[in-house]
C-alpha cells in the first residue's frame, strides 16, 4: 500500500484517507487530503488488482474511503471498511466532472478552501494543455474508436470519436462495426490486461492512472504528447 503525507503532529493531522487507487487518491488529495494511503499504488502491474484482504482491512482505520463504485473490489473495500465513511467518486477526464467532485470531496474532508484553489489552478493548466494538444491534431481531426474507460481521452484531443468498444466483449458484429467505421487511430486502455480486438489500425494504449505522487497533470501531459508522437508518426 502506497502513502502519501506524514504524522507529524497526530493532533494537526487532518483526517486519513484510504484511497482505492491512485486515480481515486488523487481526488483526495487535490481536495486538500495530506494523510492519503493508497491500496494499489501506480508501481503494481495490474492498478485494477483485488488487494489481499490485509491490505483490504486498513480502510477500516481509515477516517474516509474515497474509491469508484466501478473499482473491481469495490465491494470488497466497502466490506472491510469499518466505520470508516465511504465516499464515492465519479472518476473521469472531463474537465467538469474532476472539478465538480474536487470541490464536493472538499467539503466532505473539511478542506474546501484548498480544493477550491486546487480546482481553479488546476482548470487553468488543462485548457492550457488541450489547447497546445489540439493545435497539433491534423486537420480534420482523425476519426478513431476508444475502449469506454479512455473514451475521455479522445474527447479531450478533440477528436472524431465514431466507435466505443469494451475490451473482452467484442463479438464480431461490434467488431465489424468498428471496422466499417473507417478509424484512423485505436485508443486502448494501457491498465486492461490482455490483447486489445484487431482493427487494422494504428494504435495508442493510454492510461487513466497517476503515479504514486497522486498528481493528475503529469499523467494528462504524457497522455497529450501520446497523442501528439501518433499524429506525427
Amino acid at each position: 500500500m502506497v502513502g502519501c503525507g506524514s504524522r507529524q503532529d497526530e493532533a494537526d493531522d487532518g483526517p486519513t484517507v484510504v484511497a482505492s487507487t491512485t486515480w481515486a487518491g488523487a481526488y483526495a488529495k487535490a481536495a486538500g487530503a495530506t494523510d492519503v494511503r493508497v491500496l494499489n499504488g501506480a508501481v503494481q502491474t495490474d492498478p485494477l488488482r483485488t488487494p489481499q484482504p490485509s491490505e483490504l482491512a486498513t480502510a477500516a482505520a481509515a477516517d474516509f474511503v474515497v474509491f469508484a463504485e466501478s473499482d473491481p473490489f469495490a465491494a470488497e473495500l466497502k466490506a472491510a471498511a469499518g466505520d470508516a465513511v465511504l465516499v464515492p467518486v465519479t472518476l473521469r477526464y472531463d474537465r467538469a466532472v474532476i472539478s465538480d467532485e474536487v470541490t464536493r470531496l472538499g467539503g466532505i474532508l473539511g478542506a474546501s478552501v484548498a480544493a477550491q484553489q486546487w480546482v481553479t489552478d488546476f482548470q487553468a493548466t488543462w485548457d492550457g494543455i488541450q489547447v497546445a494538444g489540439r493545435s497539433l491534431n491534423p486537420i480534420p481531426p482523425w476519426r478513431v474508436v476508444a475502449e469506454e474507460n479512455v473514451a475521455d481521452w479522445a474527447r479531450f484531443m478533440g477528436l472524431n470519436l465514431v466507435g466505443v468498444y469494451q475490451r473482452g466483449a467484442v463479438a464480431a458484429p461490434q467488431l465489424a462495426r468498428l471496422r466499417a467505421a473507417r478509424p484512423k487511430l485505436q485508443v486502448d486502455d494501457a491498465d486492461k490486461l490482455g490483447a486489445p480486438p484487431e482493427l487494422g489500425t494504428p494504435n495508442v494504449a493510454v492510461s487513466n492512472f497517476p503515479q504514486d505522487d497522486l498528481d493528475m497533470v503529469p499523467l494528462i501531459r504524457r497522455n497529450t504528447e501520446i497523442f501528439t508522437d501518433a499524429f506525427n508518426s
